[in-house]
């Protein structure tokens, strides 16, 4: 019931943990104001980072405690004719958990990766394009913004 009680805890501290790190900041004076795609996606990219790396260390330290709380029945002399049973509940759920963390965390980190090479690939350039006149049979050169924006 103890190692029931336990493992809840934890799952409950590490979904809220992973909650409250996930969560973008909103600053209010910006909030009327529209933000450039390109900003927006850095700032997704920054806090995708920061989550993975959270994430990711956080499940190496619950491996690293899983393994060092794991009890190994070791017998120096020999197996006792009545053998102690060693519930290793808690050590494996905190293995597992710090597995699966750090998995995820890699796949935040890479997702990060991926937002910041797509704000970096967003272009505004300029050129001229011809614009046909009303009345003429010439085209006149014309400023024109062109948006690229790569997948």
């Amino acid at each position: 019931m103890k190692a029931m009680k336990m493992m809840l805890l934890s799952l409950t501290f590490f979904l809220s943990t992973a909650a409250s790190y996930s969560q973008v900041k909103t600053d209010s004076t910006t909030q009327g104001i529209s933000i450039s795609s390109q900003k927006l996606l850095l700032d997704q990219s920054k806090s995708q980072k920061k989550a993975g790396k959270i994430l990711f260390w956080g499940g190496i330290g619950l491996l690293v405690t899983g393994v060092a709380t794991y009890e190994v029945p070791f017998y120096p002399l020999g197996r006792p004719a009545v053998e102690e049973e060693v519930d290793n509940t808690f050590p494996i759920v905190l293995m597992v958990t710090g597995v699966l963390s750090s998995v995820i965390g890699v796949v935040q980190i890479t997702a990060a990766k991926r937002s910041k090479a797509k704000a970096l690939s967003m272009v505004i350039h300029q050129k001229r394009i011809s614009v046909i006149q009303q009345g003429a049979f010439t085209s006149k050169p014309a400023p024109a913004l062109g948006l690229q924006v790569t997948f």
